[in-house]
């Protein structure tokens, strides 16, 4: 059978169905899934931000931060604190100041896992620190009764400078904050489930652990949002009033758990530190002198006027646009003064007035609460000698970032018909990004360069360097130039807290300070000379069994100036301290080479008794 082939003619292209429920559902599935992404996204950036050079920027540590990492290591060890206080203690000594324990057990976990290191011991303040981010935008839906407004105040947040600068030491009150904020989240959302209320107050006892400003600043934000949502608690009376019980509770507790802690700081407040009686006898005097009658002296200056006008004073410190946006406070080891920043960026200023503005005018209970908490934050710091200080303003930094969200949110909403909005909003952004990227090459490259001494001064690699050479002499001498140094050489050098414990010698001189542990002893030495006090420096410097040491000064206070092992210079190369090696047999040679005296010979057998078997007692020398 004949079979033929046909070739068919190429068909036409069928048209494109589009599946509209196919478009449809993606769009919708890409709007639900926005915001999720949005938030994850910022969290990772926040995080890269907190994290990047950890260890380096800022390259030393203030002593609180060694302290409370050395206090960490040391539990991990032997479960007891520097002073062999324990097991596991709740009150941290330190150096007198008593820490609260929250930090210092976090730290622990961390050195656990990780080692002794600067890493080790700040990483957990920038992960906590970071997770302030993602909570930032579920409480921002709270306060703030808009998610997208929340998703502005979590952009606000992570390119925040003070936040940022805060999650990169140890840094106890932004820690604080962080749980405090988990737990207002929580408040806020027993409006929804009044079992959320028993949760808040596990982060808000939490946070009582961590610092001390949630202890006064929670129960005023408790009590206005209580009444302020009245309706609703009143039909779970039994739920709130078991709910405050339990808070009033964990406070006593926690006030009796932290006694040494409290007492520590009573001459910090306002309303027990000591000089404000005597500037209220100093009023009365002079009111007095004036030819006032006692009784009316007594009127115009008197305690409860002088407390009132120093709380006024601090609490409107706090609302300076100079202290918030140019110079933050007088805490080098806080601030960013020295990059030529305050805590937050000028731009915000305006959409805070307009935040401002927009809750005052709403009707919304969320946000009369966001400006209770405005109102309230600034009350803790007020109560203190020295405000503004920020380390008690992070919820009032937090509350202004909560108004400016708002008023950018509701800005971005006036825009849709007002084209002079959308350019101003358009200018802001783009000025706030470059002014957060000049920041960022500021400080994690020229941060260093431009620190206070109280950062700079180059002790850190001194005590790395010391450490690395420990072994090889029998004494380290430490000049007490250095401030608190025995916390810069036990951290460094990892120093066995054991060990520690039992041989470290304190005394308290403001602080407590441990003046000796073998081998470092923090003393002063000014030798060799010529008299008898030279001798008996020699032979405390040079006990039996020590021959050769290391001592460690200012450069401008060294002993022979012939073998300095070690010399710590500044950025521009000016040398600032140095660790200089000293022997017997270097005192020796240091006194054959000086020109012969009576005096010099003297001093010169005197030496070679000390070389040959230990130094005599000076007196039989009779030398002046």
């Amino acid at each position: 059978m004949y079979r033929g082939i046909i070739e068919a003619e190429e068909a036409p292209p069928r048209p494109v169905q589009r599946n509209y429920y196919s478009v449809t559902k993606s769009a919708k599935t890409m709007k639900k899934y926005l915001i999720p992404i949005i938030i994850l996204a910022l969290t990772l950036l926040g995080l890269f931000f907190r994290v990047y050079k950890l260890d380096q920027v800022p390259f030393n540590l203030n002593r609180d931060e060694l302290s409370i990492g050395y206090n960490a290591y040391s539990l991990t060890v032997n479960s007891r604190d520097e002073h062999g206080v324990g097991p596991w203690p709740l009150n941290f000594q330190a150096f007198g100041d008593y820490k609260l324990p929250g930090m210092i057990y976090i730290t622990a976990l961390s050195i656990k896992l990780l080692g002794l290191s600067v890493w080790a011991i700040r990483l957990p303040n920038a992960l906590l620190t970071t997770l302030l981010i993602p909570v930032s935008y579920f409480l921002g839906k709270k306060f703030l009764d808009s998610k997208w407004a929340a998703v502005i105040l979590t952009f606000l947040l992570t390119f925040s400078m003070w936040h940022i600068n805060g999650a990169r030491t140890i840094y106890e009150p932004i820690i604080g904050l962080t749980f405090s904020s988990i737990g207002l989240y929580f408040l806020f959302n027993s409006l929804n489930n009044i079992k959320h209320l028993f949760i808040a107050n596990i982060f808000f006892a939490i946070s009582f652990f961590i610092y001390n400003v949630p202890l006064l600043l929670l129960p005023l934000l408790i009590v206005v949002f209580i009444i302020i949502r009245n309706p609703y608690f009143l039909k779970f009376k039994v739920q709130t009033v078991i709910f405050l019980a339990i808070y009033f509770l964990s406070a006593v507790s926690f006030l009796a758990i932290t006694s040494g802690v409290n007492a520590s700081r009573s001459n910090t407040t306002i309303l027990t530190n000591k000089e404000i009686e005597t500037t209220v006898v100093e009023n009365i005097t002079q009111l007095h002198t004036s030819q006032l009658p006692m009784t009316v002296a007594r009127v115009f200056a008197n305690k409860p006027w002088e407390i009132g006008n120093r709380f006024v004073h601090g609490y409107l410190a706090a609302y300076s646009p100079t202290y918030l946006f140019e110079t933050g406070d007088g805490n080098a080891w806080h601030n960013l003064r020295s990059l030529g920043y305050g805590n937050m960026q000028y731009i915000l200023l305006p959409f805070i007035g307009v935040g401002i503005y927009s809750a005052l005018k709403s009707k919304n209970k969320s946000h009369l609460f966001l400006l209770a908490y405005l109102v309230l934050s600034p009350i803790p710091d007020a109560l203190t000698v020295d405000a503004p200080i920020t380390n008690r303003l992070l919820d009032f930094h937090f509350a202004l970032l909560m108004l400016a969200a708002l008023g950018i949110y509701n800005l971005i909403d006036q825009s849709k018909k007002n084209n002079y909005f959308k350019l101003f909003l358009a200018g802001s952004f783009i000025f706030y990004l470059a002014t957060f990227s000049q920041f960022c090459v500021r400080y994690f490259y020229t941060f260093e360069k431009n620190l206070t001494v109280d950062w700079r001064d180059g002790v850190r690699l001194l005590a790395e360097q010391v450490a690395s050479v420990e072994d090889q002499y029998d004494k380290i001498y430490v000049s007490s130039q250095i401030d608190m140094p025995y916390i810069y050489f036990v951290f460094f050098g990892k120093y066995n807290p054991v060990k520690f414990q039992q041989s470290a010698v304190w005394i308290k001189d403001g602080f407590d300070k441990a003046i000796e542990f073998n081998p470092y002893q923090v003393t002063h030495l000014a030798f060799p000379g010529v008299t008898g006090e030279s001798m008996k420096r020699i032979s405390e410097v040079f006990p039996e069994g020590v021959n050769k040491v290391l001592y460690i000064s200012k450069i401008d206070d060294r002993n022979l100036n012939i073998n300095a092992k070690i010399i710590i210079t500044d950025y521009e190369g000016k040398e600032l301290w140095q660790a200089e090696e000293l022997s017997l047999e270097m005192i020796r040679d240091y006194y054959q080479a000086a020109t012969p005296s009576a005096q010099r010979n003297l001093m010169l057998d005197y030496v070679n008794e000390c070389i040959n078997d230990s130094c005599p007692d000076p007196e039989i020398y009779n030398l002046e």
